[in-house]
Order: structure tokens, then C-alpha cells, then sequence
């Protein structure tokens, strides 16, 4: 089954690798003429209507108050974040527009895994029908709120304060050139995903190969070719289940660059932010080459049909993997 975590990694901080615009997406934001405690040029406040489409969004939800889940202790006060890339001038116009609820470790539902679950997979589904703009709203349950620093910025929903950012890079900055030291690492990865799928694009014409020798043989002599059209399917889901495994290990190796104890160590520590801002690069480059997009789009297949794939389903992979060149 594919990971909530690869899901979530796709999005937490895209805007990194995309080039910049004059300001934040004037169409989620207010800008006014002052100037942030950083002396960015510019408070951005989320627009009125913006924050109103998202907490009736969150309303939505139908098995539980995600409001009171989010209230911290005897405060109650709600903590939910607006995070990732509509938070700086790297948006792109469908970028996600990223709600985090900070879960209070007083609720019944913190680190309750398959509760989270269940929230992020309803929030999926809604995705499809909640948009600002072109900006689709992705609902996510967050139980280390450490973790929500090291994206580029985080603005506190209720509030309208800032916790980190916004985030402003100047007019001629390169992500290419900003990140040109992260191909060394990238170029071992996406050359062994290229070995993967290109033996995966071999056994498919290998299997409509020997799919068509066996239509020209007399019935009682397909035995043979039968086993080895069998076999190959085999070789096609194990080919798939090893891309999915090379997806889920870079998913997992992001992770573990953003895992920050303190918030102090979120914003402050130098070699955790390198590590971080390298690793998500990476991540963000095999996904703009479609490499996840199509691992994922096989393994879909493998859900669907419960680890097993049927001879009909030898087209669909054949379709999928002609996106990658």
C-alpha cells in the first residue's frame, strides 16, 4: 500500500525547487506596506475568505471536532498551521494549499496512527472538491510540531502570526544553481530507478512477446509458453515492488533529515537545515522528473488487485511507464 508519509512528503515543501515570483499568491494573501520583524518588505495576512473556505473545510470532517483536537491543554487554543510553498514567492499556481493540525497531546487522538489515517485518506478524497483558486486544500494530523519548522513557512491559522517566514527569494534565484552540489548525490539514485524501470519496460515487451508466440500455436502445445507468460508476470510485479521499495527508502530517508527535538534546533541548527533542505531537494527533483508519479501509479495497480497483477493489466503498466523516456 502506498505510504501516507510518501503522500505528505510530496507536498510538505515544494516550493524549493521551483523559480520565484514578485510576491506571495496575492490571491490567498493581503499584503500590506509594512515590514515583517525579519524586515522582509511586505506582512502577508491570509485573505478573510481564505481562512473561512478552510475552516469549512476542516468542518467537513465527520467523526470528530478537528477544532477541539487541536485545542492545547487549558488554553484552548487552536493550533493549526497554513504550511510549504503557499507560504513563500515559489508557488507554483496549483500548489497545494497545506493545512497542518497540530494534535494536543491531550487529545484521545494523539499519535494515533490509524486515526491519522483516517483523517489524511477522508481529506484525500475531499481534495478533489475543495479548492481555492487552483490551489486544492490538503488536510494533514501533525503530532511533532517540531517538524512543521523546518518547512520554508508556517502561519499559525487562527492567530494570522507568523511562526516562520514568509518566505521571499530574491528575483534571480536559481534552484538549479542552488542545488547543483545535490545532483552528485541524485545522479546514483535516478540512474538505478532508470535500471528498474527499463528492465520492467523489457519484461513487458518479453511478456506481449510471448503472449503473441502463443496464439500461433495449436491449443494442446501452449503449455510451455503458457508457464513462461506466467512467470514473466511475475517478474513484472516483482520489477514494480522493487520501484516502490527505491521510493518508499528516498521518502524515508527525507524523513529522517526532519526530525528536529527542540523548535530551537528546528530554526537554529545550521547542519539539521543543510541536511534537510538537500534531502527534500532531491526528493523534489526525482518527483518533477514523474519517477514518483509513475512508481506510484504501478503500484496503484498492485493495490487494485491486491498484490497481483492479471494479464490485463500488463497494457496499463505498459501505458504508465511510456511516461518516463
Amino acid at each position: 500500500m502506498i505510504s501516507d508519509l510518501i503522500e505528505r512528503l510530496l507536498h510538505l515543501n515544494d516550493s524549493m525547487v521551483d523559480f520565484p515570483r514578485p510576491d506571495l499568491d496575492l490571491s490567498v494573501w493581503n499584503k500590506t506596506d509594512s515590514h515583517t520583524s525579519d524586515g522582509i518588505p511586505g506582512a502577508y495576512t491570509l485573505k478573510p475568505d481564505v481562512k473561512k473556505k478552510i475552516l469549512d473545510t476542516l468542518s467537513k470532517y465527520p467523526d470528530v471536532d478537528l477544532l477541539i483536537i487541536a485545542s492545547s491543554g487549558g488554553e484552548h487554543k487552536e493550533e493549526i498551521h497554513v504550511i510549504g510553498s503557499i507560504c513563500t514567492n515559489q508557488y507554483v499556481d496549483d500548489s497545494d494549499i497545506d493545512i497542518h493540525i497540530v494534535v494536543s497531546p491531550d487529545s484521545e487522538g494523539f499519535n494515533d496512527g490509524d486515526f491519522q489515517d483516517a483523517v489524511n485518506d477522508w481529506f484525500k478524497e475531499e481534495s478533489n472538491k475543495q479548492f481555492i483558486g487552483k490551489h486544492p486544500i490538503e488536510v494533514y494530523l501533525q503530532f511533532n510540531p517540531n517538524q512543521e519548522l523546518m518547512a520554508d513557512g508556517v502561519y499559525r491559522l487562527m492567530t494570522g502570526e507568523w511562526l516562520k517566514g514568509p518566505k521571499i527569494v530574491p528575483a534571480n534565484y536559481n534552484p538549479y544553481e542552488d542545488f547543483a552540489h545535490v545532483f552528485d548525490d541524485l545522479r546514483p539514485i535516478v540512474q538505478g530507478v532508470d535500471v528498474m524501470l527499463g528492465e520492467l519496460k523489457r519484461d513487458v515487451i518479453d511478456y506481449e512477446t510471448i503472449k503473441s508466440a502463443i496464439t500461433k500455436l495449436p491449443k494442446k502445445e501452449r503449455g510451455d509458453l503458457k508457464a513462461a507468460l506466467e512467470a514473466k508476470l511475475e517478474e513484472i510485479e516483482q520489477d514494480i515492488q522493487g520501484l516502490y521499495k527505491k521510493r518508499k527508502d528516498l521518502a524515508k530517508s527525507r524523513e529522517l533529515a526532519s526530525q528536529p527535538k527542540t523548535p530551537e534546533e528546528a530554526l537554529k541548527s545550521a547542519e539539521l537545515t543543510k541536511e534537510w533542505r538537500d534531502k527534500n531537494a532531491a526528493f523534489k527533483f526525482v518527483a518533477r522528473y514523474q519517477y514518483m508519479r509513475v512508481i506510484k501509479e504501478l503500484e496503484s495497480l498492485l493495490d487494485d488487485e491486491n498484490g497481483e497483477l492479471t494479464g490485463s493489466d500488463v497494457k496499463k503498466v505498459k501505458k504508465i511507464v511510456g511516461g518516463v523516456e
